[in-house]
């Protein structure tokens, strides 16, 4: 049986440019979010710390990590809507 290679798809200028918005416009969006929910969020989509992991360095519980991520989420999706962009709609962590 033959494996079929699905390239990777070829970066263009004009793709550059749209990751660099998207980006940008995730970010601004973040700062935008009370310091509770923020760090949650760049702890976790950007650490990639696992929940124990927040919880300790964050000095709380995991179930209130557990209850600030979803809700920090929710206001990027928020912010992110009012600019047409939707984003960070997978709710497992």
């Amino acid at each position: 049986m033959e494996k079929i290679h699905m390239g990777a798809s070829k970066r263009t200028p004009e793709k550059e440019l749209v990751v660099k918005d998207e980006r940008s416009t995730l970010k601004c969006a973040l700062f935008e979010l009370p310091i509770t929910y923020r760090e949650v969020a760049i702890l976790y989509y950007y650490q990639e710390l696992k929940i124990r992991e927040m919880a300790d360095i964050l000095a709380c519980t995991e179930n209130t990590i557990k209850t600030r991520l979803p809700r920090a989420r929710k206001m990027l999706q928020e912010r992110l809507e009012k600019s047409e962009w939707e984003v960070l709609v997978d709710d497992n962590f």
